[in-house]
């Protein structure tokens, strides 16, 4: 009887043996192998675009006007405080040249004066010091972009964004 409960510890003893092994192995593959392989791809694929889930458009899908240049620039005053203060930029605005169903140039000539008047509006309700911030041209880089992206799609069934991008060659605040 004794016999019988010696080798049924021993086999009992092997079968841990096993299963503490196969334990480590595959402990160490998945701290030494990095997981599976495909979690490793998904790391590597970092999106190189500023809007999630899309990718970078290609410069011939781009086109841009001037909103306000050297020849004609953007001044506007700033939000009244105790002494008045002015900020003069100068602004391209790049947008998407094919959108299906819409022609994005006949809406950006359309709304072209609507889109002035929202500029300046949104520079009279920005204070000087708010201006002078060096975010604040990140912000308003933003915050116009989405601003005419809503008015240029205001009449339509459905949002498309026609702006891409808003670029300030000039900011210049006094």
């Amino acid at each position: 009887m004794e016999g019988k409960s010696n080798v049924f510890s021993i086999v009992l003893l092997v079968i841990i043996a096993i299963l503490a092994l196969a334990l480590c192995i595959a402990v160490g593959a998945l701290f030494l192998g990095g997981g599976p392989a495909e979690e490793t791809e998904a790391v590597d694929e970092v999106p190189r675009s500023p809007q999630p889930g899309s990718n970078l458009p290609k410069d011939s899908d781009l086109a841009s006007f001037v909103l306000y240049s050297q020849a004609s620039p953007g001044l506007f005053n700033l939000k009244a405080g105790t002494t008045t203060h002015v900020i003069q930029v100068f602004m391209n605005v790049k947008y998407f040249i094919k959108i299906t169903d819409l022609n994005p140039e006949e809406k950006i000539e359309t709304y072209l004066s609507d889109i002035k008047q929202l500029v300046g509006s949104y520079f009279q309700n920005m204070s000087y010091q708010d201006a002078l911030l060096p975010e604040t041209k990140e912000k308003a880089r933003e915050e116009l972009k989405d601003a005419i992206n809503e008015l240029l799609c205001r009449n339509e069934l459905y949002r498309i964004d026609m702006i891409y991008d808003i670029v300030f060659e000039r900011w210049f605040c006094q």
